[in-house]
């Protein structure tokens, strides 16, 4: 493998619904053809959206995964869906756009021309209906103001009791109690009569790859869609994306067409089913998804999987669950929070710790001897690494590498990081099982002299040129795993304070395509700093 793992752009199959954490596809494929064969066994049990799964499956292996959130599963099956009639999956998916739409007046709006057009985007600030884009049959496509009919039109929305819509709490940290508050009763209703008709649907591939599809198109129905300002000075259809990994209501934001958006869906879902079907035809191998707990794989044989490859929870980093409810919700689906895996109040890091160990053990007693273990895992944190990497040697695993990975795509968390800069990409490791060699657990130096090695090896890097967080981060996690300086005493923050002691920040001017738009970025980089070298102590 090389020093660092290239990533290419997500394709059309993982481009269709929206997951977090999900790796390139290209790198999971490499690490899949190096320690595996045809006909092998592959085991995921944190299996998220399914990409180990389906890259497997490609590749002629056979495969297995766990997961214990059941819209992830969900998202799974739809992706390892073979043979699917796309055109059959369209035509019903029109004919039941053109049936509830057809029905639903509350998308007129009225045209400047004296026409009624129909609404793509309503603009919303502060709970004020400000602004609208739609299609007029006279002057096409066009933003106005909002007019007395338009408002008149709102003012008839009614739900009805026939129509179901989930009522369940959000979480904690949520801008609104409960799920249906996410929408306006416009969107509400007309996504109800959509669910509505969809679970009619005789089929149950078509049915289900219609739920995928509804699912993947709910958020931008919801108020989590921010304007984008800058698009709605230009008069351009302003729709931002639900970035945020929380359930924000921006004050500034955008009410979506649900039908509208639910057919752009739509032709995404059939041209990712498409690719599927063309990468999955001719192969033999078969897939299984397990909606449980990866703590108890009691499906597996002892010594009956070849290889391993997940991407574990990140400790405190992304509430799967939680971030999950809006799906789950509208799908019926319950969950079993208790059992997540993850840091969290009144969840700490032993109980992570005792968890993840769990996990490991399990996938050391299904795994073949000799055979291959990879994580890919991320986190600015030293104490989340020590508590990962220590729970899977503990397990029984020898660590034998560790390499940076790209992302495929830069997120748009990743574009609105704080002033030291964003963290990109993630870090793949790669464990045998087998008796110990390679690098060691229990770190032979004291917490001093592991500090000071990582301190020196910070400087030595950044003497040459400016370095960005994503570079040192690249640099020093490797060198700390591979040298074995990830000594438990290590503040959780480390890497921060040697920069702030060692170095000072530089800014530069750079033109970026982020969500599809070219914008201007600040971006940071670290620099050493002699004048501060002396003056900084960690304390």
């Amino acid at each position: 493998m090389p020093d660092v793992i290239h990533a290419q752009r997500h394709a059309k199959r993982y481009e269709s619904h929206k997951y977090w954490g999900r790796k390139p596809a290209n790198v999971i494929r490499q690490y899949i053809a190096q320690y595996s064969r045809p006909g092998d066994l592959v085991l995921d049990p944190f299996c998220g959206s399914g990409v180990t799964l389906f890259e497997a499956l490609a590749l002629g292996r056979n495969a297995v995964g766990y997961d214990l959130n059941p819209v992830a599963c969900f998202i799974s099956e739809n992706l390892l869906a073979r043979e699917v009639d796309t055109l059959a999956f369209q035509k019903t998916g029109e004919a039941i756009i053109k049936r509830v739409a057809e029905a639903f007046p509350y998308y007129k709006v009225g045209c400047t021309c004296g026409n009624v057009g129909n609404l793509v985007n309503a603009v919303w600030q502060d709970g004020q209906y400000l602004a609208k884009y739609y299609d007029c049959p006279r002057c096409g496509y066009k933003m106005a103001a909002v007019t007395p009919f338009d408002r008149q039109i709102l003012e008839q929305v009614a739900l009805s009791e026939t129509v179901w819509y989930p009522q369940n709490e959000l979480p904690p940290n949520a801008d609104a109690r409960y799920v249906h508050e996410l929408f306006t009763p416009r969107n509400l209703l007309a996504l109800g009569l959509l669910l509505q008709e969809i679970k009619e649907v005789q089929d149950e591939t078509s049915r289900n790859l219609l739920l995928y599809t509804f699912t993947a198109n709910v958020a931008f129905a919801a108020r989590l869609i921010p304007v984008n300002e800058k698009r709605f000075r230009q008069g351009r259809n302003c729709s931002g994306v639900w970035g945020f990994k929380r359930f924000w209501l921006p004050h500034f934001h955008v009410e979506n067409n649900v039908f509208r958006y639910f057919r752009n869906r739509l032709a995404r879902t059939a041209a990712a089913k498409a690719e599927t079907n063309g990468l999955l035809a001719g192969r033999q191998a078969t897939a299984k998804v397990i909606n449980r707990s990866a703590t108890c794989l009691a499906e597996l044989a002892d010594e009956s999987v070849d290889f391993i490859l997940t991407d574990p929870p990140f400790g405190d980093m992304i509430p799967y669950l939680d971030l999950s409810t809006l799906w789950n919700a509208w799908l019926q689906f319950g969950v079993d929070p208790a059992a997540e895996i993850l840091i969290a109040p009144g969840r700490d890091e032993q109980n992570y710790y005792h968890q993840v160990l769990t996990v490991f053990q399990e996938c050391r007693r299904v795994l073949k001897e000799g055979r291959f273990l990879v994580v890919a895992f991320n986190h600015k944190g030293l104490r989340a690494w020590h508590l990962l990497l220590g729970a899977i040697r503990q397990a029984g695993f020898t660590l034998q590498e560790c390499l940076p990975a790209q992302d495929g795509e830069v997120s748009f968390t990743q574009t609105t990081s704080g002033a030291k800069g964003a963290l990109r990409g993630y870090f793949i490791y790669v464990f045998q099982k087998s008796q110990p060699s390679g690098v060691e657990a229990g770190a032979s130096l004291s917490l001093a002299e592991a500090r000071a090695r990582i301190e020196g090896e910070l400087v030595n890097f950044v003497a040459g040129r400016p370095r960005s967080l994503t570079e040192i981060y690249h640099h020093l996690i490797p060198f700390t795993v591979n040298h074995n300086l990830l000594h438990e005493g290590l503040a959780d923050n480390t890497i921060e304070r040697l920069l702030e002691k060692r170095c000072r920040l530089v800014t530069q001017e750079e033109s970026r395509v982020i969500e599809g738009e070219r914008a201007s970025l600040k971006s940071y980089y670290w620099a050493l700093d002699e004048a501060v070298a002396g003056e900084n102590r960690l304390s």
